[in-house]
């Protein structure tokens, strides 16, 4: 088979479980289309906006925001003429370039078909046969004008290589989809035209011309010799089958928004029971961001939504930096947006507030778990609205438990930004109904932020969001970061364990 047909199956076991395309980042494409759509003589409504995660790890999300559009010469508007295939929406509707994703074709003219499309490889216009193409559809294709084929591969490792052939066809279902292919040029090696002259075969329809049925030996369509130099249509059910588990396929769900489409979610969902899943899998519970990196090393690089379990016993979304300084980083604190309230109660900053994918604080009391059960480090990442960026690194960092009101000891202090923290070491957490900081009055009411006070403080990062501000303590503060108070733009705090 080779090394990377050999990679193409693991492939299939891990990323089939969900698929996402990505054009560009979904807010500004969602402030595009409505302001796009504000120049219309239509009416218009945004319906919902939708995110879908992966779990128990997630590393990718699906974000889909739904528009429904009325309105006269609409069709006209968008030029939905019928079209054959990518090569003529290309040229037709030029700014389709670098625009991957799925569109609606007619491979006759007549039945429409939904099909990925790469707009960005080798000038684009490349019809991808694995996005929902069938044979008789790929016959149609591949006889009506000339065409030519290129197959991409990667392996895990990271190495890319690719195949072009100037010469590809398939025949009708009568000459049982027979391929035609050659003019190789690439380099990933000439491995198809073993399989020139081929007729297709399955495992009802045995066309190879080996002794036994060469799509049953090795489960999925091809066009067969005796039986393969290379083979790219394994399935994720084939895989399934060799587990010991019991499994059945729920449901293959296909959101589009027609009539073309440039992001789409693709997802099917599998049920798995049997014996030893969790260990096959590797998805054991995890305390932090550093234990998962440990144990699933394929993570690194990988920055995003992940399950952590600070008591070994309840699930917690974090967001984990699996980038920055060797990655393994758990995130405590972000902020980025002003979206969240900082100004909470000591019972809310106990338990946590804000959502992983965005603002929050993780809670005091998973703090507490997460430094005091294993040494760790600190990282504070900082950046103003000038652009300027810093960063401030503690090699000691714990949080006490709440009847020691959450006492910080931080230490080791090294990076860019001043060490701003130093003044809070051994100071208790304060909130707007707790005061144990050591000033006359209460500063969390007076900053507008819990924090763990002195008299009152050298740096907040859960102060009010204004990242234009100058010369008040009311902001996202670090004082040493240009001796000033001004606001920060982003501020993120994240720790890791020393394992």
């Amino acid at each position: 088979m080779g090394y990377f047909g050999n990679i193409f199956f693991i492939i299939c076991l891990v990323d089939y479980f969900v698929i996402v395309i990505a054009v560009e980042p979904h807010s500004k494409i969602k402030g595009n289309v409505e302001s796009l759509l504000e120049l219309t003589p239509w009416t218009w409504k945004h319906l919902n906006t939708s995110l879908k995660v992966d779990s128990p790890v997630t590393v990718d999300v699906s974000l889909t925001s739904h528009y429904r559009l009325t309105g006269k010469h609409l069709n006209k508007f968008l030029r939905v003429k019928k079209l054959r295939d990518y090569t003529s929406i290309l040229q037709t509707i030029p700014n389709t370039k670098r625009r991957d994703g799925v569109y609606t074709i007619y491979p006759d003219m007549k039945t429409k078909k939904l099909v990925y499309c790469d707009m960005t490889t080798d000038g684009g216009g490349w019809t991808n046969e694995d996005g929902g193409g069938g044979n008789e559809d790929i016959h149609l294709l591949t006889t009506r004008t000339k065409n030519e084929l290129r197959v991409d591969l990667k392996k895990f490792s990271g190495e890319k290589a690719y195949a072009k052939y100037s010469k590809f066809s398939v025949g009708s279902g009568s000459k049982k989809y027979k391929i035609v292919v050659g003019g190789y040029s690439g380099n990933a090696g000439d491995s198809l035209s073993g399989h020139n002259g081929m007729k297709f075969c399955t495992k009802d329809q045995d066309n190879d011309t080996w002794g036994k049925n060469c799509a049953v030996e090795h489960p999925g369509g091809w066009w067969f010799g005796a039986c393969f130099n290379n083979h790219l249509n394994g399935n994720m059910e084939s895989l399934l089958e060799l587990t010991p588990w019991n499994w059945k396929h729920l449901n293959t769900s296909f959101k589009v928004d027609s009539p073309v489409t440039m992001d789409v979610s693709l997802t099917s969902h599998y049920r798995l029971t049997g014996k030893h899943l969790n260990k096959f899998l590797r998805l054991k519970k995890q305390r932090d961001c550093a234990s998962i990196l440990k144990t699933i090393p394929n993570t690194t690089g990988r920055n995003g939504v992940y399950t952590i379990y600070p008591d070994m016993k309840t699930k917690k979304l974090v967001f984990c930096d699996m980038t920055t300084d060797g990655g393994g980083w758990t995130v405590i604190q972000r902020r980025m947006d002003g979206s969240v309230e900082f100004y909470r109660s000591w019972q809310t900053y106990k338990a946590g507030f804000g959502k992983a994918q965005g603002e929050y604080w993780l809670g005091n009391d998973d703090i507490h778990l997460l430094t005091t059960r294993a040494k760790q480090e600190l990282r504070v990442d900082l950046q103003k609205s000038s652009g300027d960026k810093a960063y401030a690194k503690y090699s000691t960092f714990s949080v006490g438990s709440e009847s020691q009101k959450y006492k910080l000891t931080v230490g080791g202090y090294s990076g860019t930004a001043g060490n701003s923290l130093k003044y809070h070491n051994g100071m208790k957490f304060t909130t707007r109904d707790q005061d144990n900081d050591t000033w006359k009055d209460n500063c969390a009411l007076t900053v507008k932020g819990g924090w763990w006070f002195y008299d009152c403080l050298n740096c907040d990062l859960n102060g009010p969001y204004r990242p234009s501000a100058s010369g008040t303590w009311l902001c996202v503060s670090w004082y040493k970061f240009g001796n000033e108070t001004r606001g920060m733009k982003t501020a993120s705090m994240m720790i890791r364990s020393k394992i």
